[in-house]
């Protein structure tokens, strides 16, 4: 006898459209510098939409995504080039670059209404871009902290501040809320959607033969990127990738495991995530630690017993960790946030034990990475 399939009730529509390989060509016309890709993606996007919603999926039982957008890009598109994103969503919603509706011939070559009576019926034409659930982006840095934005140098991407006006690294992702919010307004809509992440990482060299950060600093870097995230109230999810990384000559290596299988420093650090915004503090004050038990919400579930997280302390640079503080974990993903004293110059760690009876770890105890303090 047929078994019928799980119902899917998450649905992202298409993956990184402003990425040549996935949506070409990104730009027609003279030197390819005309938007071509979002009206592709709108049309797809309808489609889409459409679709899932006559086969009884829609926004009231279902979420559903859409954007998935690449967080950076180049200046001419061509054929297989990135576009940068907030070209591409303004050129989605048929806007120009000062957010005034398209019309004529650049209305035209862009799918996009070339009259103002047709913009009037924009709105109602393609629902999606106004009643979705979210809009998904993958915010990548690659190879810098997470607190800086990126912006073009020469050919490669480089660290800098303020960043490029038209990418969304996770710094730059209130612009991307500020910029959806806009193009709603502009047709009448009220919509602010969240922004769902649903691919970040950091490369790590190696075993990236191209470019990436240490794999320790990746992690740390892991740890303050979903505290920064966390932060973010109209940022609803923070999303790893990869898993494991390919073996050479691959490239764009993010995973938690090298190639043979080994973990990486950012697997103990994705498993239980620690971040102190500030290390150092004088005597008797304390410090914020903020952090997530990624399986302590299942754990729970599992045995119907509240699940908390031990705060550890080294002195100085040798000795054993000893616990200075249990921290119940009421967040339903597992976070929390609470502010400790430490009393000397040392360093901090999670500790986590899996409940007793775990096929895979019973027992067994899970340490965050360490973090050192400085008490003056």
């Amino acid at each position: 006898m047929a078994t019928a399939l799980p119902r899917v009730s998450l649905w992202s529509i298409w993956n990184e459209p402003n990425y040549g390989y996935d949506i070409a060509p990104q730009g027609i016309g003279r030197n390819q510098s005309t938007p071509n890709s979002p009206h592709i993606y709108r049309n797809l996007l309808d489609a889409a939409w459409s679709s899932l919603n006559a086969t009884g999926h829609t926004t009231r039982t279902d979420r559903i995504l859409f954007g998935e957008v690449t967080p950076h890009g180049n200046n001419t598109f061509g054929v297989f080039a990135n576009m940068k994103p907030l070209i591409f969503v303004r050129s989605l919603y048929c806007v120009d670059s000062n957010y005034h509706q398209l019309r004529g011939s650049a209305a035209r070559a862009q799918g996009c209404p070339t009259t103002a009576a047709g913009s009037r019926s924009f709105r109602k034409q393609n629902p999606a871009l106004f009643s979705a659930s979210a809009f998904a982006a993958h915010p990548y840095e690659e190879a810098s902290a997470p607190n800086v934005p990126t912006h073009l140098c020469g050919n490669n991407l480089c660290t800098g501040a303020p960043g490029d006006p038209n990418f969304v690294d996770l710094p730059q992702v209130p612009r991307l809320e500020r910029t959806l919010d806009r193009l709603n307004a502009i047709y009448g809509s009220h919509t602010h959607f969240p922004v769902w992440n649903t691919e970040y990482g950091f490369r790590t060299r190696p075993p990236d033969p191209h470019e990436g950060v240490s794999q320790a600093t990746a992690a740390v870097y892991m740890n303050e990127a979903e505290y920064l995230s966390y932060k973010q109230s109209r940022l609803f999810s923070y999303s790893q990738y990869q898993l494991i990384d390919q073996p050479p000559p691959a490239y764009f290596d993010t995973g938690l495991l090298n190639p043979n299988g080994k973990p990486k420093p950012g697997y103990a650090a994705y498993r239980m995530p620690l971040w102190l915004p500030s290390t150092s503090t004088r005597k008797g004050r304390k410090l914020e630690v903020w952090g997530e038990v990624r399986p302590a919400p299942f754990a729970k579930l599992d045995t119907g017993k509240a699940q908390s997280v031990l705060v550890q302390f080294q002195a100085g640079s040798n000795g054993a960790f000893t616990t200075i503080s249990t921290v119940p974990i009421n967040n339903v993903r597992g976070y929390f946030d609470v502010r400790v004293a430490f009393p000397s110059n040392g360093s901090v760690r999670l500790a986590w034990t899996y409940p007793t009876g775990d096929p895979l770890l019973s027992g067994g105890t899970v340490f965050s990475r360490a973090q050192k303090v400085t008490v003056r």
